[in-house]
């Protein structure tokens, strides 16, 4: 994969190494996963997504930028972002330089969050913010527009529909929860 690609989709540099052969074979979500990459032409053009649940450390991040990059190789366009800067880029706020959010000359970073094919957010805390009404808002109007979203989050898809009855009702539509296996654990022992 070149790494201009990687730069531009915004994909962490620590998991641009990541790949499907790192997953244990018997880990409960790698079917899951080698069907989205296998079937992925169809479904980012249909917008279908994938919802990454479970603890920190179990390979959500990891496993997006997989599919984040078989998305590159098929010639979708592609934007990680973490779930927590969606307001600023809505608000058009200024990063620590003083700059605005700008993902280049032609688009602000929000008008590529809710634009490009595929949308990797990630992790998803819906809490007590405001930035929860933006993701909210973010994630409906993607949704409304027929675009892939790849979600990871710590919270699992019974928590969201508690606190996100609504959301987690238009989720369901278009959106394959995937509850990551807690054996498999990615962080290093300390």
């Amino acid at each position: 994969m070149r790494e201009d690609l990687l730069i531009r989709a915004r994909i962490p540099k620590n998991h641009w190494d990541c790949t499907l052969g790192q997953i244990p074979t018997n880990a409960s979500h790698l079917p899951s996963l080698i069907n989205y990459t296998k079937n992925i032409q169809t479904l980012v053009r249909d917008g279908k997504g994938l919802y990454f649940s479970n603890q920190p450390g179990r390979g959500k991040s990891g496993a997006a930028a997989v599919v984040a990059k078989c998305a590159l190789a098929n010639r979708f366009s592609v934007t990680w972002v973490e779930a927590a800067m969606v307001m600023e880029y809505r608000n058009g706020s200024y990063n620590r330089d003083g700059n605005p959010y700008i993902f280049d000359d032609n688009q602000t970073m929000y008008e590529r969050v809710e634009t490009c094919d595929l949308l990797v957010l990630d992790e998803l805390y819906v809490g007590t913010s405001k930035n929860d009404y933006y993701v909210e808002k973010l994630l409906r109007t993607r949704i409304d527009a027929k675009r892939a979203n790849i979600i990871t989050s710590n919270m699992s898809p019974q928590g969201l529909r508690k606190q996100y009855p609504m959301l987690y009702s238009v989720l369901t539509e278009v959106t394959e929860f995937v509850s990551f296996d807690p054996s498999v654990n990615f962080r290093p022992k300390q």
